[in-house]
């Protein structure tokens, strides 16, 4: 799971939590709007990603360069803390709004 990266773990391949809940409240949805549980197919893709925490990438000397390209990099310097925000903002919005 996801909960710790940028509490001491470096990172890798984790579950994301806020696209886990996006995927999970839209089969609800469809469920409460009458569609037979068992005639949904089982989603076991996009809910892995690849996070990691940028101040341990740094304390381990582990090169930006040498993660995979579709990464999140989470507690980067400031020039990107707007972006992070920015897209955690979006994350809980689309979660209260649904």
């Amino acid at each position: 799971m996801d909960f710790n990266i940028g509490h001491g773990a470096v990172g890798g391949k984790v579950i994301d939590r806020c696209h886990q809940g996006f995927v999970a409240s839209g089969l609800g949805t469809r469920i409460l709007n009458g569609k037979n549980a068992e005639d949904i197919p089982v989603v076991d893709q996009g809910a892995r990603r690849y996070i990691f925490d940028y101040r341990k990438l740094r304390k381990f000397n582990i090169s930006l360069n040498a993660l995979p390209g579709d990464g999140k990099i989470i507690n980067r310097p400031a020039i990107t803390e707007g972006i992070e925000a920015l897209f955690l903002n979006k994350c809980k919005q689309k979660r209260v709004s649904l």
